[in-house]
């Protein structure tokens, strides 16, 4: 037997900073929601009169919580998350990806240390500036530390907006590289002899003509053109120009946390793509092998539609990231390269290394991947440089082996 609806109460109009009511269809209840110290609440129940009363209670609790905050009676840790997913909600204020980079660094570089278990009122510039000391001793980047600083710094702006000159962040100096304890990073790329081993194993085909690695191809690529692994995950066969044998990159991809439609339990992550810096359009001329391999998967692919996504999966979706570095550390692993277990980047410095060791202008080869400004290449440079002089002497100790030996 059906069930009959629910009778829609009478929704009475509340006097002005009270909220509002509304009949949710779906639920069969009032909604009530009243914006509360800027965060916005909600309320579910049968009548106004229970809706009402529900709502006081709710913000007794919230206001109570607001006083705590304000007395400093939270833990740090407390009061730095709540202050977060409040006041930099993704899409309020900042970017998903923003959000989720200083949500991954409060969570790893604020509440895994003892200043999170502090009271909020007992952090003050000394703790600040040691807690900052810390990590400059861990194994962290200048990059790491500079934004556990700047999620630190707007923290304590939004809490001290009122009173500016009682902000401790005042007195805590910003890290610099100078100040880190960690070694440069050394950058990883492929010599001569890898190379060729990491082609001929990435292209491998089985007896019948598949091949071993379904990934191989879209690797080969990025080593050949040079790209950031974000750009190449968002170009569409529209943005590929066969005939001038060249790519035009727009867009680069990202792939974040969905905070509407996750839980505690379980994340829910979207694939999201923006325009390049600036918008800078850049065309990326191609090799001959990276135009080769591009045509073999045009040619074999089963999406090659102008809006599909050269790196489509088997059922089209977009290639994940995480599977394309699985498939390089396996040929790694399997053709036993001297280069084992390690990012996509070490296809990007390998291009940079070849066009090196071919003598391009600095200038040419960082506008060829897109850098704005020499750093990577200059470092990458003088690796080269440094083996190359290594070399030199090896050479020369065996044109004197045999003269030391007779004497």
């Amino acid at each position: 037997m059906k069930e009959k609806a629910a009778k829609i109460p009478k929704i009475p109009k509340l006097p002005y900073g009270e909220g509002s009511m509304s009949w949710i269809e779906s639920r069969q209840k009032i909604m009530y929601s009243k914006i509360i110290n800027d965060k916005k609440i909600f309320v579910y129940a049968d009548t106004p009169k229970i809706a009402m009363e529900k709502m006081r209670e709710k913000e007794k609790k919230v206001l109570s919580r607001s006083k705590e905050v304000d007395l400093g009676l939270i833990s740090f840790g407390e009061a730095i998350s709540e202050w977060h997913q409040t006041f930099k909600k993704p899409g309020l204020s900042i970017r998903n990806s923003t959000y989720d980079r200083e949500n991954s660094t409060i969570k790893n570089q604020i509440l895994n240390y003892p200043i999170a278990h502090l009271q909020l009122q007992a952090v003050d510039e000394r703790t600040l500036q040691e807690h900052i000391n810390d990590l400059i001793q861990k194994p962290y980047s200048n990059s790491v530390v500079k934004k556990t600083y700047e999620v630190l710094d707007q923290f304590f702006k939004h809490r001290f907006a009122r009173s500016p000159y009682d902000n401790p962040m005042l007195l805590v100096k910003k890290p610099t590289k100078s100040t880190m304890n960690v070694q440069e990073k050394e950058i990883e790329y492929f010599n001569e002899t890898d190379l060729q081993i990491f082609l001929d194993e990435a292209l491998r085909t089985t007896t019948n003509g598949y091949p071993v690695y379904p990934l191989g191809r879209l690797l080969v690529f990025l080593c050949y053109t040079g790209m950031r692994v974000n750009e190449m995950l968002a170009l569409k066969w529209e943005n590929v120009d066969f005939e001038n044998k060249c790519v035009l990159v727009k867009e680069t991809h990202a792939r974040i946390v969905d905070w509407e439609k996750s839980t505690d339990e379980k994340k829910v992550y979207i694939d999201i793509f923006t325009n390049t810096k600036k918008n800078n359009v850049r065309r990326v001329f191609l090799t001959q092998t990276a135009c080769s391999v591009l045509t073999e998967i045009y040619r074999k692919g089963k999406y090659t539609n102008p809006t599909d996504f050269i790196a489509a999966s088997k059922t089209g979706a977009l290639v994940e990231e995480r599977n394309l570095r699985k498939c390089l550390n396996s040929i790694q692993k399997k053709s036993k390269m001297s280069v084992q277990n390690s990012g996509l980047h070490v296809l990007r410095h390998t291009f940079c290394s070849l066009m090196c060791r071919m003598g391009v202008d600095e200038g040419v080869v960082a506008s060829l991947l897109g850098q704005k400004d020499r750093e990577m290449v200059q470092r990458v440079y003088r690796h080269i440089s440094e083996h190359e002089q290594i070399d030199a002497v090896r050479k020369i100790d065996q044109l004197t082996k045999g003269i030391l030996e007779s004497v």
